[in-house]
């Protein structure tokens, strides 16, 4: 995917889903040092778990060198579930079915 695709989806995701979304970057910044920089945004995230991202923000940063996006958990009460190494289809399906709508 390239920049303009991933500034296209992360305005998708926060139009459509209202999701505060955050920028993955190449480059090692303050934001990202001393961690994977694949995982991490490259920008101030912590209080969008709070507060809505404003447009203008997301449109404008630092598109060139952003390679990945991500949704702030928290915010509305997004949640997620990270399941890592499943390759049984079967189990998903099996622990959807078990779960409760609140």
């Amino acid at each position: 995917m390239n920049n303009s695709d991933l500034k296209s989806e992360s305005l998708f995701y926060y139009n459509d889903f209202l999701f505060n979304v955050t920028k993955i970057s190449k480059k090692i910044n303050f934001y990202n040092l001393g961690y994977n920089r694949y995982k991490h945004p490259h920008h101030e995230w912590e209080y969008l778990a709070y507060e809505r991202q404003d447009k203008k923000h997301l449109s404008k940063d630092d598109w060139f060198n952003t390679c990945g996006i991500g949704a702030v958990l928290g915010y509305k009460s997004l949640r997620a579930l990270d399941i890592d190494h499943c390759y049984d289809f079967r189990f998903i399906q099996k622990l959807f079915s078990n779960a409760k709508a609140p």
